[in-house]
């Protein structure tokens, strides 16, 4: 990637990788357009994966590892995002952890919640979830806020609806 002469500490790996960055500063990109294409003001994110936090614009101390994790943020901060599409669609969610394929993958906006395992609070957008186990919360975006459900398929809306790249 390019980066710009204002921003420094960075490390980028891979085609457009941290290309959008302004005055960013210790960011670690690897991959296609991680942390690639918008203007980033952020610091303290590790991005590996095609197209992770690649919309990133001020956020600070995220981490996410697989394709298209946290994709979409552009304001997040102090998230943890591991697994291919994980947390994809979050755009300004704050304190979440998301550890398994799509796990929290339609969650746009949600603070201070954890989805672990096989699309785990797949589209979940209130606060304060704990989701743990396979579908686990899965597809379920009208429940309110502060649930804690552990065991396959527990608070899940229903069990269709594929994880897919938007």
């Amino acid at each position: 990637g390019t980066v710009a002469s204002g921003a420094s500490g960075n490390i980028a790996i891979g085609g457009n990788a941290l290309d959008g960055a302004n005055t960013a500063e210790h960011n670690i990109a690897i991959g296609y357009e991680a942390l690639g294409l918008a203007d980033t003001t952020g610091g303290r994110n590790i991005a590996i994966g095609n197209q992770s936090t690649e919309n990133l614009t001020s956020g600070t101390d995220n981490v996410a590892i697989g394709v298209h994790t946290l994709e979409a943020a552009s304001s997040a901060n102090t998230n943890l995002a591991i697994g291919s599409y994980a947390l994809e669609d979050m755009t300004d969610g704050t304190r979440n952890v998301a550890l398994g394929y799509c796990a929290g993958q339609k969650c746009v906006t949600s603070d201070y919640s954890i989805y672990i395992g096989f699309e785990a609070g797949r589209d979940c957008n209130t606060n304060h979830n704990t989701f743990v186990g396979f579908n686990s919360g899965k597809d379920n975006a009208d429940m309110g806020a502060g649930n804690t459900a552990v065991g396959s398929y527990t608070m899940a809306a229903g069990t269709t609806g594929d994880c897919t790249e938007n």
